[in-house]
């Protein structure tokens, strides 16, 4: 195997493994309260069942600087997710791919011939990577349909600065803060604490106007720093609610078989 080969499997292998008590509302003419920010949200999130794309990702680790192009593919629904990533090296050879269900994960490296199965939620736990990021949020993250999980419906605090909606949540375990531009009334940053008030993860989203109107995502970053680990997405091509063949991957008859538990 190649040094440029062992590189890109090790990004492959990355991928797929203060606030107030108060309750306050804005007053400001023409501002939405949280709650109907919260829905407006969920509801362009829950517009989107199918969601395709082309681009390239770029990973930062102390000891790791590489990019690679992807091909994603992502069913919404609403027991849960699924998502199917392919990691392209030099000349588009695929190096590997990935498939996420809400009970299974499944990865096949075809430097090596090795296929990893598991719980899905331990998926991600099993590579240091991304090993503190929920399998939801990652879903997320490259979908472009950043949103609201059902146990966050009222915030502990909300105010509005030029660009954005600022609501925080505060839970025994852990504190987020979710930024929601004013313009496309999309999330553009969370920012997700420990009970200690160390910050977990940071994430940034960006997008941009398509044709018809919309929005659609240009840019997802996310941020370990006790990794200190970027991992970033840029979507060259976007499709949206376009039918999907079936979320599966295949490979070899031949593979070895590794059970992630």
């Amino acid at each position: 195997m190649t040094a440029r080969c062992k590189i890109l499997l090790a990004v492959f292998l990355g991928m797929i493994t203060g606030c107030s008590s108060v309750r306050e509302t804005a007053t400001v003419d023409n501002v939405l309260n949280a709650v109907d920010i919260i829905a407006a949200v969920n509801a362009q999130s829950s517009s989107i069942q199918t969601f395709s794309a082309v681009g390239s990702m770029n990973i930062e680790t102390p000891h790791l600087s590489q990019s690679a192009g992807f091909e994603i593919a992502v069913r919404k629904s609403h027991d849960a997710d699924s998502m199917r990533i392919a990691v392209e090296g030099p000349f588009g050879i695929t190096i590997g791919r990935a498939l996420f269900t809400h009970n299974r994960f499944i990865a096949y490296n075809a430097l090596t011939n090795t296929v990893y199965t598991g719980d899905a939620k331990k998926g991600l736990q099993a590579f240091p990577f991304l090993s503190e990021i929920e399998a939801e949020v990652l879903i997320d993250a490259v979908s472009g349909v950043r949103k609201f999980n059902n146990t966050l419906t009222a915030p502990d605090s909300f105010y509005v600065t030029s660009k954005d909606y600022v609501l925080q949540f505060t839970r025994h375990d852990y504190s987020v803060t979710f930024f929601v531009d004013l313009q496309s009334m999309k999330i553009s940053k969370v920012q997700t604490y420990g009970p200690d008030g160390a910050l977990w993860w940071e994430e940034w989203y960006s997008y941009t106007p398509s044709n018809n109107g919309g929005w659609q995502p240009e840019m997802a970053r996310i941020r370990i720093p006790s990794r200190s680990t970027v991992v970033e997405f840029y979507f060259d091509e976007v499709s949206i609610n376009t039918p999907l063949s079936s979320l599966s991957i295949s490979y070899p008859n031949d593979v070895e078989q590794i059970s992630i538990n």
